[in-house]
C-alpha cells in the first residue's frame, strides 16, 4: 500500500528562480505539528509559481486535532547518535527521534521510537536541492533493525514531484510566502524469515 504525502516545504529560495533550495536548520529550533483528519484537496493549483494554498479553515475544534511539539537537537546529544553519524540534525518529540541531513538533498537516516533503533545503511533521499517546479525524483533505500529478537530487513522507494510554489495560509491566520508544494509517495517493505509486510 502506498502512502501519499503532500509536503509543504517552508524553505525560502536563495535565487529568484522557482526552485527549492537547501535549508540550514539548527539545533535549538522548535515547531508544532498538528494532525487533522482528511481535508479538502487543493483543487485551485494550476502548477508553477504564484499559487495560493488556503488551509486557514483547518482549525476546526470538532476535528480533534492532535498537536505534537518537536525540537531540533544535535545528533551527538541523542542517546543513539552514533548510529546516525551521517545525519546533520535530529528532530525529537516524546519517545522519538528522527535523523536528517541537508545538502545536495533532503535525506532521512532513520529514527528511534520507544528504544527501537532503525538506522538506514542506504539513506532515503526525499528530493534533491535545488528542486525545480516540474521536476521529479525517485530513490530506493535500505536498512535493518531488530525487533523481539528477529532481524527485520527494510527496503523501499520514494518518489517526489515539485508541483508549484506560492503562499500558504494556515489557521490563525498565518501566511507564509515562497512555499513549495511537493507530492510524495513512499513504499516501505519489511521482511523477516516469517514473510514480508508492505506499508
Amino acid at each position: 500500500m502506498k502512502r501519499a504525502i503532500i509536503l509543504f516545504a517552508l524553505f525560502v529560495p536563495f535565487f529568484a528562480s522557482a526552485q527549492l533550495q537547501s535549508p540550514n536548520p539548527e539545533a535549538g529550533e522548535t515547531f508544532v505539528q498538528k494532525i487533522v483528519g482528511p481535508f479538502t484537496d487543493i483543487t485551485n493549483d494550476t502548477g508553477g509559481p504564484g499559487q495560493s494554498y488556503d488551509l486557514t479553515y483547518l482549525d476546526n475544534p470538532d476535528w480533534d486535532a492532535e498537536s505534537f511539539n518537536y525540537s531540533l537537537v544535535s545528533v551527538a546529544s541523542t542517546p543513539n547518535g552514533k548510529s546516525f553519524a551521517g545525519a546533520d540534525v535530529a528532530i525529537q518529540t516524546t519517545g522519538q527521534q528522527t535523523y536528517y541531513s541537508y545538502g545536495a538533498s533532503l535525506e532521512y537516516h532513520g529514527g528511534v521510537e520507544n528504544n527501537l533503533v532503525v538506522a538506514y545503511s542506504d539513506t532515503e533521499e526525499y528530493f534533491p536541492f535545488p528542486f525545480d517546479i516540474g521536476a521529479s525524483s525517485e530513490d530506493t533505500f535500505a536498512g535493518e533493525y531488530g525487533a523481539a529478537g528477529i532481524t527485520v530487513y527494510r527496503t523501499g522507494n520514494v518518489t517526489a514531484e515539485c508541483l508549484s510554489s506560492g503562499t500558504l495560509g494556515l489557521p490563525g491566520p498565518v501566511y507564509y510566502e515562497d512555499v513549495y508544494r511537493i507530492q510524495m509517495a513512499e513504499v516501505l517493505v519489511d521482511s523477516t524469515f516469517l514473510g514480508t509486510y508492505e506499508i
